[in-house]
């Protein structure tokens, strides 16, 4: 995980959120990347950032502390989210019932 780039970690938990729903289940896979991904959410883009937080809700993977990391970014760079990617981020936080009030704010 740690020579993938910000963008191949969100790609990546993507990708598997998507084969979850076919029945693969992955959860040492969303576990390695949260732990790596909560480290670097500051130098994700605001893409990133969205897709990472809509893969883990589609995955229905807890992790708190990626969430909120990824809360604090969203919320210091609101402006640089396209209105899609705040309804997808919105979406993903109130899939996963991760409360975030500063962000929801911020939107």
């Amino acid at each position: 995980m740690r020579e993938f780039e910000n963008q191949h970690l969100a790609n990546t938990a993507k990708s598997f959120a998507k084969a979850r729903s076919a029945g693969h289940q992955a959860p040492d896979l969303f576990e390695a990347i949260a732990q790596e991904a909560q480290g670097r959410v500051g130098q994700f883009s605001a893409l990133d950032l969205k897709d990472m937080a809509l893969a883990f809700a589609r995955a229905g993977h807890k992790a708190p502390a990626l969430f909120e990391a990824i809360a604090q970014q969203s919320q210091r760079r609101v402006g640089q989210f396209g209105k899609h990617h705040l309804i997808d981020t919105a979406w993903a936080f109130a899939l996963t019932g991760h409360e975030a009030p500063a962000l929801f704010e911020a939107i």
